[in-house]
């Protein structure tokens, strides 16, 4: 959990905006600043609303696709928002954040953030990886935050 001295729209914005990876994140997982991203796909079903994202190293000479042009797309990485404050990302199969952006009032927000992964089952080591999915979440979280407070 985290209090965010921002509305909980503002935060919602920054964490829809899937092609910011490669800028925010270039230290973590946005590969360094080297990412193209092709599309994004959007759909909207009532209030879901899926992001379906193809990222690519750029070679500087591929050129990035439109939505349209991708195929299969239901089969890449996506992210989820349920209006009005749920996201989901799904990283994997088996791996998805979840986080809740819920408003204390016009200025402050709270972010509930949960890690899941369904791969591992040994105990011990079960715990381990979710506590370094958890750290993981929190540095990344901490990248988006410098860039809602600019």
């Amino acid at each position: 959990m985290q209090i965010w001295p921002y509305g909980a729209m503002k935060i919602t914005e920054n964490h829809l905006d899937v092609v910011h990876l490669p800028f925010v994140h270039k230290t973590t997982i946005g590969r360094d600043n080297k990412t193209m991203i092709n599309g994004p796909v959007v759909e909207r079903e009532n209030e879901l609303i899926t992001f379906y994202v193809d990222n690519i190293i750029d070679d500087g000479k591929t050129v990035p696709l439109k939505p349209e042009e991708i195929v299969d797309y239901k089969k890449l990485f996506h992210l989820q928002f349920h209006y009005p404050n749920i996201w989901q990302n799904f990283i994997s199969e088996k791996i998805r954040a979840f986080a809740a952006f819920v408003p204390v009032d016009e200025e402050n927000s709270i972010i509930y953030i949960r890690y899941y992964q369904n791969m591992i089952k040994i105990p011990l080591f079960r715990e381990l990886f979710n506590y370094v999915g958890k750290i993981f979440s929190i540095i990344i979280l901490r990248q988006d935050k410098r860039v809602v407070i600019t």
